[in-house]
């Protein structure tokens, strides 16, 4: 995935996560942390899947509470630019590289 440029998006499903129906934003970050040691940090993104998934983790209900995993990504170390990567720059940069530009 990495060699090829693309972007994990780190699914919120609790069962995925820890193998449980309850899970927490830490869950979610050490995830993160799992993904960023196998592909590199340009390679991971949010995948939420809010829309499609039975129950979120404890503090993750719903969109807005995405600022909350970002202050966490921050509390744990991650900088300021890499939590950007991570909340949407790194889809941003894939679909720029991939989606045909308008012309006019």
């Amino acid at each position: 995935l990495a060699a090829a440029g693309g972007v994990v998006g780190v699914a919120f499903y609790p069962d995925f996560l820890t193998g449980t129906k309850r899970a927490t934003i830490q869950d979610v970050i050490r995830h993160i942390d799992h993904i960023v040691g196998l592909v590199g940090i340009e390679h991971v993104g949010i995948g939420s899947d809010f829309d499609g998934i039975p129950y979120t983790p404890d503090g993750l209900s719903d969109v807005s509470e995405l600022p909350c995993l970002a202050e966490a990504l921050l509390q744990r170390g991650y900088r300021e630019e890499d939590v950007e990567k991570i909340m949407g720059r790194n889809f941003w940069n894939l679909f720029s590289r991939i989606l045909p530009r308008e012309t006019s």
